[in-house]
């Protein structure tokens, strides 16, 4: 549903429009070693876990290495130690807040939490990384995607997803473009073969890694339980948040998408589970084509 909101341009009038809520969840990120941006710019998403809220996106992006085998994906360059993100601020308006988030502590240990089972050839690219500032100091308001998108809608292979990402950059004003895709494998497949992923049909771009993959439904709706439901306004979707989108291309040109589709919102309590032991994360590989 539309969020009626009055963003102030650059040139400080006040433009009334509305915005997408999901719109909202998304983070431009940065992975940086100092100061030095060594890896492009990527996608994460705000997700809330009791009272706390953290960022989620691909562990490639916090290690620019290749999730499937291990290996960098980037030549001579060090490991980043810190993700500069773009949040949106408490006012709604058009600037962003610039927050540089530690990744890696003064041992060079990751800060990040993965999931239990990750280990190269899962292809489990995902981290969840805890936001430990007050976002009220910095004037900045979050939006966690599982407030939003929580709706168990149904998932069926050939269904339209949504995925929303920043393959621009994080010029402002910085909202993420809605790319479609279909699913493109059988959803309750996961885990059958070991690798515990499917597939996602979709014209890719690097700055789509990390992304919130979204299924949409509109006025008639079959939940995942089997029973169908109608909602009253044609124009007010229901939403299920169903992973984490993630595409890497090579130093050589080559290319390979994945995702990490989760099945279903992840119920951990990461709070309390050290690194490594995330449960019920499960990684999907998207088959891509390019534009």
């Amino acid at each position: 549903m539309g969020l009626p909101v009055e963003l102030l341009n650059r040139r400080g009038a006040t433009v009334p429009t509305t915005l997408d809520r999901l719109s909202l969840s998304t983070v431009s990120v940065e992975p940086l070693f100092g100061d030095r941006n060594i890896g492009g710019n990527a996608t994460a998403f705000v997700w809330q876990q009791a009272e706390k809220y953290y960022l989620i996106t691909n562990w490639h992006v916090v290690t620019l290495c290749d999730a499937n085998t291990g290996y960098t994906i980037t030549n001579n360059k060090p490991s980043p130690n810190k993700l500069r993100a773009l949040f949106n601020t408490d006012s709604l308006d058009y600037w962003k807040v610039t927050i540089d988030i530690p990744i890696r502590d003064h041992d060079d240990l990751p800060l990040w939490r993965i999931h239990q089972l990750h280990a190269p050839g899962k292809r489990i690219d995902i981290v969840v990384i805890p936001i430990d500032f007050d976002p009220k100091l910095h004037g900045i308001k979050l939006w966690p995607v599982n407030t939003i998108a929580s709706i168990k809608l149904k998932m069926t292979v050939g269904m339209d997803v949504f995925i929303l990402g920043y393959p621009f950059g994080s010029e402002l004003p910085a909202f993420p473009v809605w790319k479609r895709g279909s699913l493109a494998s059988e959803p309750e497949l996961i885990g059958l073969d070991g690798t515990h992923y499917y597939l996602v049909d979709t014209a890719s771009r690097p700055g789509m890694s990390g992304s919130p993959v979204i299924l949409r439904s509109w006025k008639h709706h079959l939940l995942e339980t089997g029973r169908p439901i109608t909602t009253q306004f044609d124009d007010v979707p229901i939403d299920r948040f169903i992973g984490v989108f993630g595409a890497i291309v090579g130093p050589a040109g080559s290319s390979s998408d994945r995702d990490g589709l989760g099945r279903q919102p992840h119920r951990a309590d990461y709070s309390r589970r050290p690194a490594g032991s995330i449960s019920r994360d499960v990684t999907v590989r998207a088959l891509e084509r390019r534009a």
